[in-house]
């Protein structure tokens, strides 16, 4: 069965234009889709991995650090109308 780990960074963008000047400019995430069995593996060995990975998507202008991950075994559920909730309980939102 495939499964998606969850991967949330740290983002920073380079500022340097002849030396290297990190600044953070925020959180993004990556999705990494495996087959389950591939969990077995050892937790450190697959962070590493995943770090190996987002040294592969980094560049001179912006680069990922890793943060934390989690699995999610399945698709998360949609949910339209909490605004149109909260203005049915609450009135008009601000």
């Amino acid at each position: 069965m495939k499964v998606d780990i969850v991967v949330n960074v740290q983002r920073y963008v380079n500022y340097g234009e002849r030396n290297d000047y990190w600044k953070p400019k925020g959180g993004h995430t990556f999705i990494f889709p495996v087959d389950d069995d591939f969990l077995l593996n050892d937790n450190s060995m697959i962070v590493e991995a995943i770090e190996h990975m987002l040294g592969n998507e980094s560049n001179y202008e912006e680069r990922y650090t890793y943060l934390s991950h989690h699995i999610e075994f399945s698709q998360p559920t949609r949910v339209e109308g909490l605004e149109e909730t909260f203005e049915l309980i609450f009135g008009e939102a601000k």
